[in-house]
């Protein structure tokens, strides 16, 4: 049986993009990418006649508020497989024995994938709301993403014994410079020490290294590029997906960016899929 997830930022906190031509399309662009699985940031909620099964329910538009503040959210999208989300509640006012907490609202979207043959993977997408200005009058997105993270823990704990799929657009790399790659790889430290792996770095070696990347991993680069920044040459690489390292990854075909005009029309993020026979 094989198996294709996909995450995908789809860029419509923009005003530009908050129009029901622009949200047709870029929903039209998601059942396109033909995956059972498809981990959203930036979005908002699809329209009616879209054929999948949505989390959050495209009925709870207050669910459509990343961070609670911002006119987009993060979502799971399952195609063709039952499916139930994991309940997550604002932190404080969770049930911890039925519910996870949630710091940062509309951060995070967790579900139970049935893939049959009594398999059920957690698909869990992620998004890096960046927080702040804070005291130094920095906005950061490693502060929200381990208030998730630390949220996400009794769900993503035992990776390592059943199929885990955590994605989306984090806003970390170890692209940064110093001091800020330090910080940002330690996310990614927090990450992997689930029990998790990156597709992307597992198939570094199936591609040339990244054209203009600051990394400081000269040939040995593993980066793609997902983000185009309006303000920036810089091939940036904002996107992500983990995957179980014993449950899923020895079942990895192919980890790929989708770097083609449709999803550049779109966004300002293309999609990156992994595609798993199990």
């Amino acid at each position: 049986m094989q198996i294709k997830i996909a995450t995908w930022n789809m860029d419509h906190w923009k005003g530009v993009r908050r129009t029901p031509t622009h949200t047709q399309q870029a929903w039209d662009y998601v059942a396109k990418l033909k995956a059972d699985v498809v981990l959203l940031q930036e979005a908002v909620p699809p329209p009616p006649a879209f054929a999948a099964t949505v989390f959050p329910p495209r009925d709870e538009p207050a669910r459509w508020h990343s961070g609670g503040r911002a006119a987009f959210g993060t979502a799971v999208v399952v195609f063709g497989h039952a499916a139930t989300e994991v309940e997550s509640r604002p932190l404080g006012a969770v049930d911890r024995t039925q519910q996870l907490p949630q710091s940062h609202p509309g951060a995070f979207v967790a579900a139970k994938v049935a893939l049959g043959d009594d398999t059920e993977l957690l698909a869990v997408s992620l998004y890096g709301v960046l927080d702040g200005p804070l005291l130094d009058k920095e906005t950061y997105s490693t502060t929200s993403l381990h208030r998730s993270l630390s949220d996400l823990t009794p769900a993503l704990y035992r990776a390592r014994m059943r199929p885990v799929i955590l994605g989306g657009d984090l806003n970390v790399s170890t692209q940064f410079a110093a001091p800020w790659r330090a910080a940002h790889r330690a996310v990614f430290d927090r990450i992997t020490a689930f029990g998790v792996e990156d597709c992307t770095r597992a198939t570094a070696a199936t591609r040339e290294a990244l054209v203009g990347c600051p990394c400081d991993e000269a040939e040995a680069c593993i980066h793609v590029q997902t983000h185009r920044h309006p303000q920036s040459q810089v091939p940036w690489q904002n996107d992500y997906l983990f995957a179980s390292r014993n449950k899923l990854m020895k079942h990895l075909v192919s980890c790929q960016t989708l770097d083609e005009p449709g999803a550049w029309a779109l966004s300002d993020h293309c999609p990156v899929v992994a595609t798993f026979e199990l």
